[in-house]
């Protein structure tokens, strides 16, 4: 008689702690790998903008150069507007072309600084002719 008695008392209905706790504790892993997804994320997306305009600003002064009348200087160093770093060197380079021809070939060299750490510096490389007869001329002209 006992025994119906207490089969018949109803039983709580719930959650263990021990339940709890694991559920917790899967809920508290998940968080914290969506979290660390989303912060890689976004340090990979401010690195490309930063990457992005760097090489932005490297054409820039490469187009800058290439309408800026011979002779160029050497080697120039600068800051973008952006602030950005920026050294921008010119010198011959052997194409092996006829030495008598009035275009040479000049090799440009442009680096970009990025400030932030994990971007990479930018380096552009260029070919550029030059007509240097032209130079001559102006130069003689300015010169009158």
């Amino acid at each position: 008689m006992k025994r119906l008695a207490l089969a018949s008392v109803p039983r709580q209905s719930g959650f263990t702690l021990l339940e709890v706790l694991v559920a917790f504790a899967i809920f508290a892993l998940s968080v914290g790998a969506l979290y660390e997804s989303f912060a890689g994320s976004l340090r990979r997306t401010l690195k490309a903008e930063v990457e992005g305009r760097a090489w932005l600003s490297a054409q820039s002064l490469l187009a800058e150069i290439r309408v800026r009348p011979a002779p160029w200087p050497a080697e120039e160093e600068g800051v973008t507007d952006t602030g950005l770093d920026w050294k921008r060197s010119t010198s011959p380079y052997p194409s092996g072309t006829d030495p008598t021809s009035s275009w040479q070939a000049y090799q440009v060299v442009i680096e970009v600084h990025p400030h932030l750490k994990t971007a990479g510096t930018v380096v552009l490389h260029s070919i550029e002719l030059l007509d240097v007869a032209a130079v001559a001329r102006h130069a003689q002209a300015d010169g009158r």
